[in-house]
């Protein structure tokens, strides 16, 4: 039925008219759509509190990093017997999922946030909606074709390419005491 008026409106030349219409009963949606409320989950950009063990999860994460980055350098040609020590500039973090609650009103807009809680074996825990791990600050290769131009560019190009830092983030020095 709403077609067909539509429709016979297009033909007889009131499209005007109907686009008017249309256009004010969007704008009327979008009005009435702000008066309303409803909660949203959210994920805010906050650090969590640092617990005893995300000490420990950076000195972890370290020391994967070097663990792979090691076996991987070992493959290069030139490289030789190689040592990788990588610094983080912060533990890992973890964020929180909230629920938020927002209100508005003619004169000023009201915002609830609680993050969500979930209870499992007896025990109330935050939900984690992602866990940050630690920035990588930079990297340190001692290899024994440490000091061959051509070696030092091939571990400072793949150390980059795999961790996304910058050349001056690297170093690369001979290792004089091979493993």
């Amino acid at each position: 039925m709403l077609i067909e008026r539509v429709r016979n409106a297009l033909k007889t030349g009131n499209s005007y008219r109907l686009v008017g219409l249309l256009g004010g009963g969007g704008m009327l949606l979008i009005l009435l759509s702000g008066r309303c409320s409803s909660p949203q989950i959210r994920q805010p950009v906050a650090e969590a509190k640092p617990e005893s063990n995300s000490i420990a999860s950076a000195s972890e994460y370290c020391e994967q990093l070097e663990t792979k980055l090691t076996e991987m350098l070992s493959d290069l040609q030139g490289v030789g017997a190689v040592r990788v020590t990588v610094t983080v500039s912060r533990s890992e973090e973890q964020i929180f999922a909230e629920e938020v609650k927002s209100s508005k009103s003619d004169r000023a807009v009201q915002q609830e946030s609680k993050i969500i809680v979930t209870k499992s074996n007896g025990q109330e825990n935050a939900l984690v909606s992602s866990t940050n791990y630690p920035a990588v600050q930079g990297v340190a290769v001692l290899c024994s074709g440490g000091d061959h131009a051509a070696v030092r560019e091939a571990v400072t190009t793949a150390v980059s390419t795999v961790l996304g830092l910058s050349p001056a983030q690297i170093y690369v020095g001979r290792n004089v005491m091979p493993q």
